[in-house]
């Protein structure tokens, strides 16, 4: 028999923030609070979260540049 277990990182939107300038690309962008939940995994299937963070993210950014408060 065979158990398949893991984790992944999943980002889930919250809504806009406001537009101010991007410590990262030093545009003036639209920001956005989203949640990083690490959620462990048995078979492909989330069984639950085990780190919860919120961020402010700017859409001309990569997810992985994720500005912690």
């Amino acid at each position: 028999m065979v158990i398949i277990y893991g984790t992944r990182t999943v980002f889930k939107r919250e809504g806009p923030v406001g537009t101010s300038v991007c410590p990262n690309c030093r545009h003036n962008v639209m920001h956005t609070l989203c949640r990083q939940l690490n959620q462990a995994t048995l078979f492909y299937i989330p069984i639950f979260s085990h780190q919860k963070q919120r961020g402010i993210i700017c859409k001309d950014v990569l997810l992985n540049n994720v500005l912690l408060i």
